[in-house]
């Protein structure tokens, strides 16, 4: 089938399988990007290759190990099954054939794979949609500084920052109402976002900004009392400050204050992955168990759920939708 147009989902990116080795190789590329370590060459990569790189690998390869699925990388395969959804959802509202398809900033399927693919196909327009609702230079802009690198032949409409998107607020507040239908609301709910460094906001990243206005509107669509929730950010890389407060100390505050029911849902990933899995649902659940308290959940992604689906399909369509008939 020759597409007219095609969608381009971007993800993170995932080791190629669960081992040191790959795991290392996947790191080595994340963390030598300098929008992730904002330092010099010479000053940083020997310190990435003579002591996190080893350090790290063999660590987060046995993470990694315990989410891996039996046919590959939670992350890689949720994202796949999201674009197969969009992709049927897309090709119910569009008179235009449309392909749906992946790519990973880091890793396989590359940016550069994947577009050069399509160049070849005759396709008329890309729409390069990140899943990233939130908007910062450590994921959309870096995605889309990588598509500018290339030297594309065919027109790339670049889309993002969907974190205050109607229909992605109305398929978060579905997605929770759902959980709660067989999982009774906890005491407490702890909204977790992926931190960025501090400084970054200082020099104008709106990410932080971003992430609030989301929760914003989506406690106000399923009017969340005020003290019933907190945001919070984890996945803190090295020294200095990051956004706060951190993820993990709510949990030990929650438990401090001796809530005996939390949940934790991070809104802000689209597919569930090492972050979500492992972090939060095993290293965190550990911390709050360990600190005293009871009743811990950990609420998945809307991963390729219908309502997730639905809300990027209707993003996407609003973008082609104007052009389709031409």
């Amino acid at each position: 089938m020759t597409c007219k147009y095609a969608v381009l989902l971007i993800n993170t990116g995932s080791p190629a399988n669960p081992d040191s080795v790959s795991v290392r190789s996947f790191l080595e590329e994340f963390l030598s990007d300098t929008a992730i370590v904002d330092l010099p060459h010479w000053i940083w990569q020997p310190i990435l290759k003579n002591i996190i790189l080893p350090l790290r690998s063999s660590r987060s390869a046995n993470k990694y190990k315990e989410i891996w699925l039996e046919n590959g990388s939670p992350l890689l395969l949720g994202t796949k099954k999201l674009a197969g959804a969009i992709e049927q959802e897309l090709q119910k509202s569009l008179s235009t054939e449309i392909c749906v398809k992946i790519a990973m900033r880091y890793g396989n399927p590359s940016i550069e794979k994947q577009i050069n693919e399509l160049c070849t196909t005759g396709v008329h327009q890309v729409i390069a949609l990140p899943l990233f609702p939130q908007t910062s230079v450590t994921t959309t802009g870096t995605i889309f500084k990588e598509i500018e690198r290339l030297n594309n032949t065919i027109p790339i409409k670049k889309a993002s920052g969907y974190g205050t998107h109607p229909a992605y607020i109305q398929a978060l507040a579905e997605h929770l109402k759902l959980y709660w239908q067989s999982h009774v609301r906890a005491e407490r709910l702890i909204f977790s976002f992926h931190g960025i460094p501090h400084k970054l906001t200082a020099l104008g990243d709106t990410y932080e900004q971003e992430c609030k206005q989301s929760i914003g509107l989506l406690v106000e669509h399923l009017q969340l009392p005020q003290n019933s929730y907190r945001i919070g950010f984890q996945s803190r890389f090295g020294p200095g400050r990051w956004l706060e407060p951190a993820t993990i100390e709510l949990i030990k505050q929650a438990a401090q204050d001796e809530v005996k029911a939390l949940q934790i849902f991070a809104p802000g990933f689209a597919i569930d992955c090492l972050e979500t899995l492992h972090e939060i649902d095993v290293d965190m659940r550990a911390d709050f168990q360990r600190w005293g308290g009871k009743q811990f959940e950990y609420i998945p992604c809307m991963n390729n759920s219908a309502g997730h689906s639905k809300a990027l399909g209707n993003l996407i369509n609003s973008l082609i939708k104007p052009n389709s008939e031409n």
